[in-house]
């Protein structure tokens, strides 16, 4: 509960949620693809846990969702969703 009201208040203003969604997004994008890369972990080549791309796909997704978001959002500010 406290979780959504600290978005619901940080989102009066113009795209300061959207953006830090964004923003944590991209961290996760990072670590989800470090950690699932074969290269940079030490796996060997016929490990299961080499193709586990979902995560990264999922935060990819949602950065793309709240870019477009961002851009309908920041021009205008009068689309209030809270």
């Amino acid at each position: 509960m406290g979780s959504s009201n600290a978005v619901n208040l940080t989102d009066g203003l113009d795209g300061l949620a959207i953006g830090c969604t964004a923003i944590v997004s991209f961290v996760f994008l990072v670590l989800t693809y470090l950690a699932g890369n074969a290269k940079t972990v030490g796996l060997p080549a016929n490990s299961p846990r080499q193709r586990r791309g979902e995560l990264t796909v999922f935060c990819a997704a949602m950065i793309a969702a709240s870019l477009g978001f961002f851009v309908v959002q920041l021009p205008s500010g009068a689309g209030f969703h809270g």
